[in-house]
């Protein structure tokens, strides 16, 4: 993954960054039920925009 990021611009990696902020806003803002934010927490979704985030050193 990290190789597939150092290809990028820096302007591209602050939209995917912005993207995938706005991803996981959109779960932790809307009205799933617990079970179902414990779904897309171990979700292959959220994991992949876990390791972006924290390749890109917006999360730690």
């Amino acid at each position: 993954m990290e190789e597939l990021l150092n290809k990028l611009t820096e302007e591209q990696k602050t939209e995917l960054g912005n993207l995938c902020q706005k991803i996981n806003d959109i779960f932790e803002n809307s009205n799933l039920t617990e079970s179902d934010m414990d779904e897309y927490l171990v979700s292959s979704l959220n994991k992949g925009i876990e390791q972006v985030m924290v390749l890109l050193g917006l999360w730690c």
